[in-house]
């Protein structure tokens, strides 16, 4: 189990960008400009998919982390060991967590590409 948390915990770092972060050393987040001339927090740098805010790559590592939980839930929950309502509950977490981190990651890419996949 130390393994498996410890290979999660690299996996959510790699995926959150965390090489790029020191090398880059970019701002947690950013700020743009509105018509009216205040400033707004801006969590996404729009139209460059070769760069990010921490917080960006922070919450999209979560997202990629929280799609392979999924995964891992679905296979545990084909284990003869499990039961009934556990063996349920396990395959409706894992469905749901992936699920749902497929749905994020697609809002996020339609944040950082406005016009991604569009006809």
């Amino acid at each position: 189990m130390v393994v498996f948390a410890l290979t999660l915990c690299t996996y959510f770092f790699v995926t959150s960008g965390t090489a790029y972060n020191l090398i880059k050393d970019p701002p947690a987040v950013g700020a743009t400009r509105l018509p009216d001339g205040r400033q707004e927090v801006s969590m996404f740098v729009q139209y460059r998919l070769n760069a990010q805010y921490i917080m960006e790559g922070l919450c999209g590592g979560f997202f990629y982390t929280l799609g392979g939980l999924g995964l891992v839930l679905l296979d545990v929950c084909r284990s003869p060991k499990l039961k009934g309502f556990v063996k349920g509950f396990t395959f409706k977490c894992g469905a749901f967590a992936f699920l749902l981190s497929i749905a994020l990651v697609s809002i996020f890419v339609r944040f950082k590409m406005p016009n991604y996949l569009q006809y």
